[in-house]
């Protein structure tokens, strides 16, 4: 598929083989330490360094949830005032200790502050607690959507948005794991109530950009609860239609 970049960040993980029909552009970063789950921040600057300065893509695939900060190089980029709206079954807004770092856990927290062009983040599938404490003298910037209430309610979520653009993160852990498997506990969605509210939002408010991770690793426990073949097919149909939908209204 065109226009679709995919950040490969380790040589253990053949996604980029699974999923070689689904992008367009490889940005290797093997090379790059410390950067599962957790991320010195001038690594992010780094990889931002690394991405093409005269052509930005418009989507991108970020693999494994564990990488889901890397959402932050791409806001980054954006040139004009937006909304963050992420499909999660985690809250990524949770404190964490370590100022000069950032975490697949944290990053929408480095985002609040290091991102002066977000004005407001809407987090659906999550909610504040979710076993993490976020500050909260960020709470006029992070609203809280419950999954239970999308399909009905996009109405609603839509009038929370102040700004003209937005910008989506899918984590596919936000789905079933009836629809998809991930290596983190998932939320109850369906795949056809996501590609609903990706439409719908986009359709009033311009959308100008997005990624999504949520990839599965395969690991011991992995491989002997899941039958590898049928778990590929399943995965790449599902990004296959995330991405469709998503660069049909990009």
């Amino acid at each position: 598929m065109e226009n679709i970049t995919f950040f490969h960040m380790s040589e253990k993980d053949f996604s980029n083989k699974i999923y070689k029909d689904l992008y367009s552009k490889k940005i290797d970063l093997c090379d790059l330490k410390e950067t599962y789950t957790m991320c010195p921040l001038d690594v992010l600057e780094e990889i931002e360094k690394r991405l093409p300065t005269h052509q930005r893509d418009y989507l991108y695939y970020l693999g494994n949830g564990n990488y889901h900060y890397l959402t932050l190089v791409l806001l980054n980029r954006l040139s004009e005032p937006f909304t963050l709206i992420t499909f999660d079954h985690h809250n990524d807004a949770g404190d964490f200790p370590f100022l000069e770092m950032t975490s697949c856990g944290s990053w929408i927290q480095t985002a609040v502050d290091r991102v002066p062009l977000m004005e407001r983040v809407i987090i659906i599938g999550a909610d504040s607690q979710n076993g993490k404490k976020t500050k909260e003298n960020y709470s006029n910037q992070l609203f809280f959507v419950s999954d239970t209430k999308v399909p009905k309610n996009l109405q609603e979520i839509s009038l929370l948005i102040k700004t003209k653009n937005i910008y989506m993160s899918i984590d596919r852990d936000y789905l079933s794991k009836e629809v998809v498997q991930t290596n983190w506990d998932q939320g109850d969605n369906q795949l056809s109530d996501l590609l609903k509210a990706i439409r719908f939002l986009a359709n009033h408010h311009p959308l100008v950009g997005a990624d999504v991770c949520g990839d599965i690793v395969w690991d011991y426990q992995t491989l002997n609860q899941l039958t590898m073949q049928a778990t590929m097919q399943q995965s790449i149909q599902v990004n296959k239609k995330i991405f469709e939908t998503l660069t049909n209204v990009l």
